[in-house]
């Protein structure tokens, strides 16, 4: 049977995913989740406790790099063991820097099997160098910002932070404030400021317009985030290639309020297919979208790569097919931005602007078209 303090109240200011932390560790600190022992799955603490399964996950994530519970692929996840036996000693205290890990819920939402590969390449290097990683999504609005700031504060604040995906004009503020070393990973938008590590999606891009003209393509579509990078390299590479933009194979994401990647690539791929004219090939913003897209224009008749090829982006490896996409590796991106953050901190580096390659691989969703839209033909 629950307690009140083990009770989510859906009606406080504390966001779901950081009241269930708090029950979490009071749980461990309890013994009811003693070390080595395994912790329930998300569906059950989601069951349990009447809470979704992305606010599990959020919390689980914290704990996770915070080094209280650990995870094996394939068995579960389990509370850390601690090694320290009853009568003998505490060890002496070791004070451990920590770097905060922000990113916006929503955003971490959309595509999680890639931020999670940035949080892990990240964490792998603080652990290395002897810090913790603290992972803070953060509400829209700010005000979860506001609360783990007060939270960090009193258990000794952050030495660094480092915001991926971007966040709003007041919470960069806020965060900036801190006067700590702070560094932008991953940004959504084409905005350059000085201690950013970001992915050199311009030139996937390119080479992703220029594999799709080379089958014969003439018609290329697009779904992603407007004033993207990918946007930009997009239609510009239309220009350089002497190939036509047509609004009706554009479409455009919105950045606010993103539902999770399949989702919006099925979602955004239905309204493209229901239009009077289509085109030979798309290039889509991820490969979770991608797949959402693919499943979207099969249903509508559209086969992939027969009538409509498709080029997703940051090679997540998921899904039933060999996706042609612009490949990142993630884990790097996350480890170059930890490094680069620590320097700063340990050696009074100001953090420098990385960026990071990304390639076109070749599979199973493009190919020569079957069809040519004749509005967008040149001769």
């Amino acid at each position: 049977m629950q307690t009140n303090q083990d009770r989510i109240d859906a009606n406080a200011p504390t966001p779901i995913g950081q009241q269930l932390r708090a029950i979490l560790l009071n749980q461990i600190e309890a013994g009811v989740y003693a070390p080595r022992r395994k912790v329930p799955s998300e569906r059950v603490l989601a069951e349990q406790f009447g809470i979704s399964r992305t606010s599990v996950r959020e919390a689980l994530t914290h704990l996770l790099s915070k080094g209280v519970l650990c995870r094996t692929v394939g068995r579960g996840t389990y509370v850390a063991d601690v090694a320290e036996k009853r009568g003998q000693p505490k060890s002496r205290p070791v004070t451990v820097g920590q770097i905060g890990f922000w990113i916006d819920s929503d955003v971490f939402n959309f595509i999680q099997a890639g931020y999670n590969r940035i949080l892990t390449g990240a964490g792998e290097i603080c652990r290395q160098r002897g810090w913790r990683l603290q992972f803070h999504p953060v509400a829209v609005g700010g005000q979860s910002l506001d609360l783990i700031l007060d939270e960090d504060v009193k258990s000794g604040g952050l030495d660094g932070n480092m915001v991926v995906g971007g966040l709003n004009h007041h919470e960069l503020a806020r965060l900036r404030d801190l006067g700590s070393p702070l560094l932008l990973v991953d940004l959504m938008t084409t905005n350059v400021e000085t201690g950013t590590v970001r992915i050199d999606y311009a030139s996937g891009v390119r080479a992703a317009v220029e594999h799709l003209r080379s089958l014969g393509h003439r018609s290329i579509g697009f779904i992603g985030f407007p004033g993207s990078e990918k946007y930009e390299a997009y239609w510009q590479s239309l220009e350089a290639d002497g190939l036509s933009y047509n609004p009706r194979h554009v479409c455009l994401l919105s950045s606010t309020e993103p539902a999770p990647g399949m989702v919006t690539g099925y979602q955004a791929a239905r309204k493209l297919a229901a239009g009077a004219d289509l085109p030979t090939a798309l290039i889509v913003t991820n490969d979770h979208v991608a797949i959402g897209a693919i499943e979207a224009l099969t249903l509508a008749g559209i086969e992939v790569p027969e009538a409509m090829s498709v080029v997703g982006c940051d090679d997540l490896g998921e899904g039933t097919r060999a996706l042609t996409t612009i490949r990142v590796d993630l884990m790097e991106v996350g480890r170059q931005a930890a490094k680069t953050l620590l320097d700063s901190i340990e050696h009074g580096i100001d953090p420098q602007i990385i960026l990071m390659p990304a390639q076109l691989v070749v599979r199973g969703t493009t190919a020569v078209p079957s069809r040519v839209e004749i509005s967008n033909t040149r001769s």
